[in-house]
């Protein structure tokens, strides 16, 4: 019996060292994250439409530097998210045209209240400031939170959104 729980204890002291070992071979050096979050920004084009500094440190990615569009911001982060621990957004968008807060907010506007999956329970305000767009209010349920912000992100020369929407609760009659 007791050999037998040796044998156990024998072999888990060497798979857990052989984990040990084998954990800097699969762990990514900084300069290699940098490589492969740069290599996957060049191959969605962002070389040609953005200019963003990649930075790694110990695992963390730091994006810096301008976009035209908040949808880039958004796609640059997702595709470094894929190679990264976690991500420091720090991109700024500067948009090619200029675009007053009106026209932003009636755009935005048209964006969600025309869009096919909002009801009559939802109530989503949007304010613009500087071209940063504001959400408050609430929506029926959690994944129409970021749906919301999804189609305001594809609104021209929107800089940033704050998302404030809540999602309503709803009690079930019995």
């Amino acid at each position: 019996m007791r050999a037998r729980g040796g044998l156990y204890g024998t072999a888990a002291l060497v798979a857990l060292a052989a984990l040990v070992l084998a954990t800097p071979a699969f762990a990514a050096s900084d300069a290699e994250v940098r490589q492969r979050v740069e290599k996957r920004l060049t191959k969605a084009g962002f070389d040609q439409r953005a200019d963003i500094r990649v930075e790694v440190d110990t695992g963390v990615v730091r994006l810096s530097g301008i976009t035209v569009r908040y949808l880039d911001l958004r796609e640059a982060e997702r595709l470094a998210r894929k190679e990264a621990k976690s991500v420091v957004n720090l991109l700024r968008v500067v948009p090619e045209v200029p675009r007053s807060d009106k026209e932003i907010r009636a755009d935005a506007e048209r964006a969600v209240l025309r869009w096919e999956r909002y009801g009559p329970f939802d109530a989503v305000g949007i304010e613009v400031k500087d071209g940063t767009v504001r959400l408050d209010g609430w929506v029926e349920t959690p994944f129409k939170r970021g749906e919301v912000e999804e189609h305001v992100a594809h609104v021209e020369a929107v800089r940033d959104v704050l998302n404030d929407l809540r999602v309503q609760g709803f009690s079930r009659g019995t």
